[in-house]
């Protein structure tokens, strides 16, 4: 297999924390930066391969499309070696909640894991097994793919309330203190309606409201994560650049 694909995986033990949101954003946020992005979406339902459907029903050429492969877990690997031969840059796996299976299948071939969580005793009590999941990820199959023996993983803090400025720092430092397994992403999301509004349509939040709140969290989030995982800005973006400066 390739080794030039990043892959990020997004887990978690709880369904409704924002996952599949996570994942469809950021991958539209590769792609708004020039980026070949795949989500491999393993859950059942199929939700964002669900989503790429009705965004293609839109026939907007304009917009820039992520590629989806929704597939069984069993056919994880395959999948990847696909997305890494037509040349993706960054690929993210969507899983679903309550799978500690395939979350930990998952995590196998990541880089980065993101763990999304609500601000709510009950899915901020599922950090510490999450952890456990990714401690015990399958060694032998990392280490065929070069990796560390364990992806590094951060907690991303979903649905807090726009103006919870101070809850949100408390917040942090509380999961810090007692949940201290995965630390905590700086960068969170608002609850914002446009996060479930422009999912239904087809489209991330960057096609609806590029320069609203959601849009710039998401940016903030991306940004965060690709200092992470050395993603090098693509050939073709750095000679259109350089052809433009010429």
């Amino acid at each position: 297999m390739s080794q030039s694909s990043h892959i990020i995986a997004v887990i978690g033990q709880k369904g409704g924390p924002g996952k599949t949101t996570l994942a469809i954003n950021l991958a539209s946020a590769a792609t708004e930066q020039g980026f070949v992005s795949v989500i491999i979406d393993l859950d059942p339902q199929a939700t964002a391969a669900n989503w790429k459907d009705r965004r293609d029903q839109l026939k907007e050429p304009a917009l820039q499309t992520p590629a989806v492969i929704s597939t069984a877990p069993g056919r994880l690997r395959q999948a990847i070696e696909t997305a890494e031969q037509n040349a993706a840059d960054c690929i993210i796996i969507d899983s679903p909640g309550k799978a500690d299976n395939l979350a930990m299948l998952a995590a196998t071939y990541a880089d980065l894991v993101l763990v999304p969580v609500e601000p709510r005793m009950s899915n901020l009590e599922t950090i510490e097994g999450v952890h456990t999941l990714i401690q015990a990820v399958d060694i032998k199959q990392r280490s065929e793919r070069s990796r560390s023996q364990n992806p590094t993983a951060f907690v991303v803090l979903n649905k807090l309330h726009p103006s919870a400025t101070t809850q949100v720092d408390s917040i942090k430092r509380m999961i810090a203190d007692v949940f201290p397994q995965i630390p905590v992403c700086p960068h969170h999301l608002s609850q914002l309606d446009i996060f479930g509004t422009s999912q239904d349509i087809g489209k991330s939040v960057l096609d609806d409201q590029p320069k609203g709140r959601a849009a710039e969290e998401i940016r903030q989030l991306y940004k965060f994560i690709i200092d992470r995982t050395a993603l090098e800005k693509p050939h073709h973006v750095q000679n259109r650049k350089s052809a433009k400066r010429a």
